[in-house]
């Protein structure tokens, strides 16, 4: 199955408030972002953004430039729905990431759970390849993985388990790291998830 269609079903078989991921409001992605000091117009986006309420949270925060980017058109229409009117102050891209067309130099990029989907080096070079692109000058990366010590499956795929280290060296060539803190994530039945989140400078 290809990755567009897996995600499409997950959508649809699934509110998106009962996938496993799921947070009621993303706590420690909010947290780091609100340590950056970032300007409201800032571009901001959101790369396998699902069904996410983080774009809730930055436009009451007063962010001006929301882009929320996904593979599953139903995962987004899910938020749209949510937002309501709100929904019409967002970029809204249906695309892997790997395809992503914007003429925007975005501030920051934030990644919680694409990125460990990568399982092949292949992939993740052109991960980094687009990120980097795409990231203005001294602009902000926070990504989060699954962490060393959580699952190594998700939605029925393999993952790569992440520790604060694995991911400095992955994106060391490029990034100066900055942070990191880990987040024992409850799922909506009460299961407990690891996840570990880092935070990126982009070299100039």
């Amino acid at each position: 199955m290809e990755p567009k269609d897996h995600w499409e079903k997950i959508y649809t078989d699934k509110k998106g408030t009962e996938v496993t991921w799921h947070q009621l409001k993303p706590v420690v992605s909010l947290q780091l972002i609100d340590e950056l000091n970032l300007s409201p117009d800032d571009p901001i986006i959101d790369v396998g953004a699902g069904s996410s309420t983080l774009a809730d949270f930055l436009l009451e925060k007063g962010f001006l430039d929301l882009t929320l980017l996904d593979v599953s058109s139903s995962a987004l229409e899910n938020s749209k729905r949510r937002l309501g009117d709100k929904a019409d102050r967002i970029n809204w891209l249906v695309s892997d990431f790997k395809d992503l067309k914007s003429d925007k130099n975005f501030k920051l990029w934030h990644d919680r759970a694409v990125f460990h989907f990568l399982t092949h080096e292949t992939d993740r070079e052109r991960y980094r390849e687009i990120l980097k692109g795409h990231l203005a000058d001294k602009g902000y990366f926070l990504i989060s993985t699954f962490a060393s010590d959580g699952p190594d499956k998700c939605s029925g795929l393999k993952i790569v388990q992440y520790s604060q280290e694995a991911l400095v060296d992955e994106f060391k060539e490029d990034f100066t790291f900055i942070k990191s803190t880990k987040e024992t994530h409850l799922s909506p039945k009460g299961l407990e998830q690891n996840f570990i989140y880092c935070l990126f400078q982009k070299n100039t």
